[in-house]
């Protein structure tokens, strides 16, 4: 005897979005709602460009709504903003500052003064397998060239490549350093990369000597 095909019914959307923040923590459902998919929209197509890679003259397609404060799980936050708009590599990093707090991993940019032990003291801490930034160590290394003065290009072309050395850091999995002698960037690089900044000091004829000995 033939058995009778089962039957299936549609379940409304709302039900279906109801069930699925229900399955989840309280408050990560939200984003799979229909409200949250026209806030993101309307938010994109105000903002279409990445906020934060304008900043670097970056010209970069936006593709994520982030809340520019926190919300953490606050619904009034979380529906109200504000917003802005990133690329999804920004946004990422933007999480990762957020989340630094709670992470195990460090990050560092350490400043100062020509020959006030910036390298010894990445030396004395870093352990293998961190991330180095280190200017000087990549002149040597990559285009054979003294420490300064340094050409133009030379220079243009190693702050490129720190730049794209620091997009990576939101993914890497260990400990981070960076050295920079100059204060102000210092300053901005450890708020972008969610970092310690360490400033090194020293006696000036101590520095002095270590700058002719380097030389």
């Amino acid at each position: 005897m033939p058995l009778a095909p089962k039957s299936f019914r549609l379940i409304p959307k709302a039900q279906t979005e109801k069930s699925w923040a229900s399955r989840r923590a309280p408050g990560r459902g939200w984003y799979n709602t229909a409200r949250w998919r026209a806030i993101r929209k309307q938010q994109l197509t105000e903002e279409p460009l990445c906020r934060e890679c304008l900043k670097q003259e970056y010209v970069t397609p936006a593709t994520d709504c982030d809340h520019i404060e926190p919300h953490g799980w606050d619904e009034m936050k979380f529906w109200l903003g504000p917003f802005q708009s990133l690329c999804h590599e920004c946004h990422s990093a933007k999480t990762r500052r957020e989340m630094n707090g709670t992470s195990t991993t460090k990050r560092y940019v350490i400043t100062g003064l020509p020959g006030t032990g910036k390298s010894t003291w990445v030396r004395e801490h870093a352990r293998p397998g961190d991330m180095i930034w280190d200017a000087d160590e990549v002149g040597r290394t990559v285009f054979n060239m003294p420490n300064y003065p340094r050409p133009v290009n030379v220079a243009e072309a190693m702050a490129a490549m720190r730049n794209a050395v620091l997009r990576f850091v939101p993914l890497f999995k260990g400990d981070v350093y960076v050295i920079e002698s100059d204060g102000a960037q210092a300053s901005r690089i450890a708020n972008e990369i969610g970092a310690e900044v360490i400033e090194m000091a020293c006696d000036e004829a101590v520095r002095q000597q270590r700058i002719r000995a380097r030389q």
